[in-house]
């Protein structure tokens, strides 16, 4: 029998991929011994810094809040009060004659995570003496006349009856809503805090009217859309030498940091860019059960000094650039906060020409929580921006 010399294709399949599995194991061999001769530096190199601030401040917020809670009272030096301006009224059909006005009151809920605490506390409510088309400073418009004042520990919501008298006025306000410079709210007697749900105040009123020949009783509502409250600066203003930064709290203080840039050469790769903040949790300044922030960062896009005492030298960007995990402080265990910056932020601040003017650190809802203070650059604990970064491979192979 002649046997054939030439090989079953499947044979052959099967002889290729022996080969080639062959050169591709040596191919791999030669490479790994290629990366162990040129030793770690084959993959880059990791470095680690920690750098710390070269300018950091405490700076408050200004006079104004727009936000969620309207803080009402007064504490150490501190006073809050709230304005309204009312768009529109919403009152009886003053061609009603049957119409019988029965009690009248500003009624606002309670934000429940603000902090209420108060000693004998008389809130006020009154008109404005002038109007107010723009924000003024602290301590704003003048009380005017006096609708309704009340023990602000007593009543839930907050309730201020306004006497039936002032039904007069209040349907001039309704026919020339610009006739009415303005409501405010302010402290009058007694001390402490309170906080209110901002845009949920109504001024109610309670009437009776004839409907087809029987008396029915009804209540109408008129929102109270648009207000604020002012609060003066803190006095004294903190200082470029203090040992201390402090976020949130009544003055809403921010935090604007500086480090100094960190070279990233090209086509390194940045792994980590961390602000870690060292913490003073005393128990005085730890939160209360359920209360919780997140801390937010911006750019900012100008040059500052450490004497900055408030928000309004600073250029801020309105984009945010990094927020934290929720954070709460309430032991000892949470003495080390930290914020996760992009890593393109470390780049930025190194290409040829860039401008490093620094960050501005504030805590969302500051106004409901008790301040977070933290080491400033001169205390023995500074805020710290830890950076990993790894080196191009010094070549290919």
């Amino acid at each position: 029998m002649i046997r054939s010399r030439i090989a079953p294709p499947l044979l052959l399949a099967a002889m290729a991929l022996v080969v080639a599995m062959g050169c591709s194991t040596r191919k791999g061999k030669i490479l790994g011994n290629e990366r162990l001769l040129r030793g770690s530096g084959g993959f880059g190199t990791t470095v680690r810094e920690t750098i710390l601030p070269d300018r950091d401040a405490t700076v408050s917020s200004g006079y104004a809040n727009f936000g969620p809670t309207l803080v009402l009272g007064t504490a150490p030096g501190f006073e809050g009060r709230a304005f309204f301006n009312v768009p529109a009224w919403n009152i009886p059909d003053t061609s009603d004659v049957s119409v019988v006005v029965q009690d009248i009151y500003l009624e606002f809920p309670f934000d429940p995570l603000a902090v209420n605490n108060t000693n004998g506390l008389f809130v006020t409510l009154a008109t404005t003496a002038t109007p107010y088309d723009t924000l003024a400073a602290w301590p704003g418009p003048a009380p005017g006349l006096t609708l309704g004042t009340v023990d602000a520990a007593n009543v839930i919501p907050l309730r201020i009856p306004i006497s039936i008298t002032a039904y007069s006025l209040i349907k001039g306000w309704a026919a020339d809503p610009s006739s009415l410079p303005g409501l405010m709210l302010y402290p009058s007697g007694g001390s402490g805090l309170i906080g209110l749900e901002a845009g949920k105040g109504t001024i109610k009123i309670g009437y009776s009217h004839d409907v087809a020949g029987a008396t029915q009783v009804d209540t109408l509502a008129t929102a109270l859309p648009i207000d604020f409250y002012l609060h003066p600066l803190p006095a004294p203003a903190p200082t470029a030498g203090d040992s201390v930064l402090v976020l949130g709290g009544l003055f809403e203080f921010g935090v604007p940091l500086r480090f100094p840039a960190m070279s990233v050469a090209e086509g390194a790769t940045v792994n980590e860019a961390t602000i870690r903040l060292h913490v003073d949790t005393g128990d005085s300044l730890r939160f209360a059960e359920g209360q919780k922030t997140r801390l937010v960062v911006r750019r900012l896009r100008s040059s500052w000094l450490e004497s900055v005492t408030d928000t309004t030298g600073l250029l801020i960007d309105t984009a945010i650039t990094a927020v934290s995990d929720t954070v709460a402080v309430k032991s000892a265990a949470d003495s080390v906060l930290t914020i996760t910056l992009p890593q393109s932020i470390v780049r930025e601040w190194t290409v040829a020409g860039a401008i490093n003017d620094g960050i501005l650190i504030t805590m969302t809802d500051a106004n409901r929580l008790k301040e977070i203070r933290f080491g400033s650059r001169e205390s023995s604990m500074p805020a710290e921006l830890r950076v990993s970064i790894t080196t191009p491979p010094p070549g290919r192979f």
